[in-house]
């Protein structure tokens, strides 16, 4: 899975490390991500450039995350296929805003952050 990195407070490319805040769910209790299994990176990239980037602008890089990140933490996916086929909401987070900071805390601890390649 991936969520697309479109704001630069959401890593830090100096450390490495994807930060929470690129998890944080809206108010609908959700997050968007792409399930990226089986696709080259070329394809990853294309899909966020279509899919991602005209609505919320340049895609600095990427948090790369396994699903069972999710799952352990009380969280599932639901795929939606709209606006692509492969993408997904993180549902399930808690109602507590703390308790779903933590959440994406421990989600964003797991993820890897791939920046996007120099144009």
């Amino acid at each position: 899975m991936c969520r697309y990195l479109t704001d630069r407070a959401e890593y830090s490319p100096s450390k490495r490390i994807v930060r929470h805040s690129a998890f944080i769910p809206t108010k609908d209790l959700r997050k968007s991500v792409y399930w990226t299994s089986g696709i080259t990176e070329e394809g990853i990239w294309s899909i966020g450039d279509e899919y991602v980037a005209p609505s919320r602008g340049p895609i600095h890089g990427r948090a790369d995350f396994n699903s069972l990140a999710a799952y352990r933490e009380g969280l599932a996916i639901e795929l939606t296929e709209k606006p692509h086929p492969r993408h997904a909401d993180i549902v399930n987070w808690d109602k507590d805003r703390k308790k779903a900071r933590l959440q994406a805390v421990k989600l964003a601890d797991q993820a890897t952050l791939v920046l996007a390649p120099k144009a």
